[in-house]
């Protein structure tokens, strides 16, 4: 598994890591399901949901999986979250989970959240405000 974070597209805040920065964040997919995360620890999971599974699950009709990792249930599967990363590193347009940190008013867009270069962590201090509640 590897480490990964974004910023949130609400507000494009980084999605912190690190216990005195961190917020709670929502995945949300396009047939209307939000995960709830209140303290992310940079692997791509949400509430019990992993990100790039749920992009192979948001993208079976156009990317399906091969056959022998094919799940009706599509349980957490690392053959399945591996192909998410597959489909979103594949330089095709795809279907991607959105991540915000307030779910007021939010509703999926088709567009996916940008990659945070720190991936999580605080770059530096002196450079950045904390955040906002």
């Amino acid at each position: 598994m590897g480490f990964e974070s974004w910023h949130a597209q609400d507000d494009g805040e980084p999605i912190y890591v690190e216990q005195e920065r961190r917020r709670t964040v929502y995945l949300l997919d396009d047939k209307g399901n939000v995960w709830q995360e209140d303290t992310y620890e940079g692997y791509g999971e949400f509430g019990g949901k992993d990100f790039h599974q749920l992009i192979a699950e948001m993208n079976v009709d156009e990317f399906p999986p091969p056959p022998s990792e094919s799940s009706e249930q599509f349980e957490i599967d690392e053959s399945l979250r591996l192909h998410g990363i597959d489909i979103m590193w594949g330089g095709l347009p795809y279907k991607s989970p959105n991540l915000v940190h307030k779910l007021d008013g939010w509703e999926w867009r088709p567009a996916a959240p940008q990659q945070h270069a720190d991936q999580g962590f605080w770059a530096d201090a002196d450079d950045y405000p904390a955040p906002s509640s």
